[in-house]
Order: C-alpha cells, then sequence, then structure tokens
C-alpha cells in the first residue's frame, strides 16, 4: 500500500483505483484498463466521477480458478 493511503483496504467492502492498484502492485492505468475490459467490475458513485471497486473483486483475480487443460488430456 501506499504511504498516503491511511486504512486498509481489507476492512471496506469498496475500494479505489488507486487503492486497487496498490493491492494488485500494478498501475492505476491497468486497472483502468481492466475495468474497460470487463475484466474487473466497477462502479460510479452517485452523480460524481468517482469509481469505486468491490474487494471481494479484487480477490478474485489474485486467486484466478484453474480449470483442466483439454489439450494436453492424455485420453484424447
Amino acid at each position: 500500500m501506499s504511504p498516503n493511503t491511511d486504512r486498509r483496504i481489507d476492512d471496506r467492502p469498496l475500494v479505489s483505483i488507486a487503492e486497487a492498484a496498490d493491492f494488485l502492485d500494478m498501475s492505476e492505468v491497468s486497472v483502468r484498463r481492466m475495468i474497460a475490459d470487463k475484466i474487473l467490475p466497477a462502479a460510479r458513485v452517485g452523480n460524481t466521477t468517482r469509481i469505486r471497486i468491490r474487494r471481494a473483486d479484487l480477490e478474485k483475480i489474485l486467486n484466478p480458478v484453474v480449470l483442466h487443460d483439454h489439450r494436453r488430456d492424455p485420453r484424447r
């Protein structure tokens, strides 16, 4: 987390793009790109330009589900 972040994100259900970038260890531009590409869900707050991301969605990005690769199935 960056030094100017007062609170840890794990005590809040919604985080900002900057906090999400710190949590995922990537740039804010990359987080915005993931949102635009619909990889990471996000929502605007009210009539503002503020965008918030659910902490649970960030954790899903870090813990992807691994599916069986049928191309490597020796039974084929």
